[in-house]
């Protein structure tokens, strides 16, 4: 993610069209392997690799998303709200944290998976739970997250922001 993140960013320009590349990619790697991921254990590890790289962006590109929106609150306001935006973002990912956690768990939980039965000896409706859970769950979370990006409020407000910001930069180096 330390490599592919600023590539993405000077490729597509910003945060927002960055994440939307970066959750489609995601999105095409966690059905593939959803419905092939058995096949073949190395095939498995470096499509999850990647599915991974691309995926874990979307925490790091939220904080460019977050920046966006305090400078058009900067913008249409004049305040600087950093410490109530980042907080409110802080607090959002801890729950989602949570939720993941949690989940996850109840997932296999429900389908019967059990320490009891070793690695090889879970039921059908375990491994499926296991598959559903390491590849489709994460899968329709992007789709999720690409449906709550097209209508991100503030990309139509993105030239503005860019002119403040490009005045703010003028005025410092007067």
């Amino acid at each position: 993610m330390m490599v592919l993140m600023p590539i993405f960013l000077r490729k597509f320009k910003t945060g927002y069209q960055a994440l939307i590349v970066s959750q489609i990619l995601t999105i095409a790697c966690y059905v593939i392997l959803f419905f092939t991921g058995r096949l073949n254990f190395w095939y498995c590890c470096i499509l999850s690799f990647v599915a991974t790289a691309v995926g874990a962006m979307v925490n790091a590109l939220v904080n460019v998303l977050v920046n966006d929106t305090i400078d058009f609150i900067l913008l249409k306001e004049g305040k600087q709200l950093n410490g109530i935006v980042s907080s409110v973002k802080g607090f959002a990912q801890k729950c989602g944290n949570t939720v993941t956690s949690s989940g996850i768990l109840a997932i296999i939980a429900v389908a019967g998976f059990s320490t009891d039965y070793g690695i090889f000896g879970q039921p059908a409706s375990a491994t499926t739970s296991i598959n559903i859970a390491r590849f489709a769950v994460p899968a329709l979370v992007s789709v999720v997250i690409l449906v709550i990006m097209m209508f991100y409020p503030l990309k139509k407000y993105f030239p503005e922001i860019a002119a403040m910001k490009e005045k703010m930069r003028e005025e410092q180096g007067e």
